[in-house]
């Protein structure tokens, strides 16, 4: 974070002293700058989110009887596919795949894990190369 944080404040820098001397800072800031930025910024967006379960209010459960728990903070659309990080009982510790969200409205579930459990994490896929003409 402390990188980002310092191209954001050169960034800073940079436009203010365009501003400062009268120029467009489209036309002043290097390049090569804007592009550590740029690719900083989305190496900041690509996180492992967290899934977190918790168990029911007693409200909930009144007007949920069916539901076993709650996922709190964020999650996928439905039906997204995702990158699924899950803890496992192999050499490496984990198991990193592809999974697809499913929420249809009373139950939640990855198509292939199945149960969603505390201690694992999603992301969303990547965008797939633009070819070339």
């Amino acid at each position: 974070m402390a990188e980002l944080e310092k191209v954001i404040s050169e960034l800073q820098a940079e436009i203010d002293s365009a501003v400062y001397m009268g120029h467009s800072y489209k036309d002043c800031i290097p390049v090569s700058l804007l592009h550590n930025a740029l690719s900083l910024l989305k190496a900041q967006e690509k996180k492992w989110i967290p899934f977190v379960k918790r168990p029911l209010t007693e409200e909930e459960k009144r007007n949920h009887p069916d539901w076993c728990f709650i996922l709190d903070g964020e999650v996928p659309d439905d039906e997204q596919e995702i990158l699924l990080y899950r803890p496992w009982k192999n050499k490496d510790g984990y198991i990193i795949e592809m999974d697809r969200y499913m929420d249809n409205g009373d139950t939640v579930y990855l198509e292939c894990a199945m149960d969603i459990e505390n201690g694992m994490y999603w992301m969303p896929l990547p965008e797939p190369p633009k070819e070339e003409t």
